[in-house]
């Protein structure tokens, strides 16, 4: 009994002693804001250590957000950063949750068809009523559906008239037979070949979304791990470059809105259409 106590009691000065460490290197000026932030965003933490952790990170995170936006000030950069919901987690758990997609062995690259077709300027398929609200995928690999729901949506509003929000889980749960399913990172093809064979789509309605986590498969890597909705293009007035304008699944408080404007004409920034599909 007496070795035990002494385990214990080690253990816990351990703990004290990790603690008080972690905090000796945090900025209590932040504190409020801390606080602000958890609420804001809802965030729980299993225990003392895992938030002194998740502080510290998102300490971190703040730093690199603020010196980036001085240099944007200075007209280094072209862009500017910010605190959302990722902002307690490094960059390898942001990628591991949300954009955890692979490209296939036997996916080719999308052909570039050169068009003399007169463009406009700019695009923005949400001004035309065809792109419905940002939404959030949760902890749950399952962009390729919100990718894919996106487009279909679009397609509707176009064809239809009416603009409906379609259902992510019913191609996450009922892709499976053509290569995709669930959380499991999958691909906008295979739900769209299951759409096209199932004669339709369930609405979110009718349908709702629920995140389930499955088992991850893996894949072969080509840079390429995340898939998003394009939505318009255009020129940026303040600093003359084009870009793509791209709707992401990782909640409105991400980005712009929900949004991201990418570097357009910038040699496949991103690979951007290097995978791209759409119905028709």
């Amino acid at each position: 009994m007496t070795s035990t106590w002494k385990g214990l009691t080690v253990g816990v000065w351990l703990l004290a002693v990790l603690c008080a460490s972690v905090w000796a290197e945090l900025d209590s000026r932040l504190d409020e804001q801390w606080e602000q932030w958890k609420t804001t965003h809802q965030k729980k933490y299993n225990n003392e250590v895992e938030e002194l952790g998740r502080r510290a990170l998102w300490e971190k995170n703040l730093n690199i957000i603020n010196h980036h936006n001085l240099e944007a000030s200075l007209g280094l950069h072209t862009y500017t950063l910010g605190v959302n919901h990722l902002s307690d987690l490094t960059e390898d758990e942001k990628f591991q949750h949300f954009a955890p997609m692979k490209i296939p062995e036997d996916m080719t690259p999308t052909p570039l068809n050169v068009t003399d077709v007169a463009l406009p300027a700019s695009v923005d398929w949400r001004q035309a009523g065809y792109v419905t609200s940002v939404k959030h995928q949760g902890n749950c690999h399952s962009c390729w559906a919100f990718s894919a729901a996106g487009a279909l949506e679009g397609l509707w509003a176009k064809t239809k008239g009416t603009l409906v929000d379609l259902s992510p889980q019913n191609l996450m749960d009922c892709s499976q037979p053509y290569g995709s399913y669930g959380c499991i990172p999958g691909y906008m093809h295979h739900a769209f070949e299951y759409v096209i064979n199932n004669k339709g789509i369930d609405s979110e309605a009718s349908y709702r979304y629920e995140a389930q986590v499955c088992l991850t498969i893996q894949g072969v890597e080509k840079n390429l791990n995340h898939a998003v909705l394009l939505v318009g293009y255009g020129k940026d007035r303040a600093t003359g470059l084009d870009y793509w304008l791209m709707k992401n699944s990782w909640g409105p408080e991400w980005g712009e809105s929900g949004y991201i404007r990418l570097a357009r004409n910038q040699n496949q920034m991103c690979g951007i259409s290097k995978y791209a599909v759409y119905p028709q």
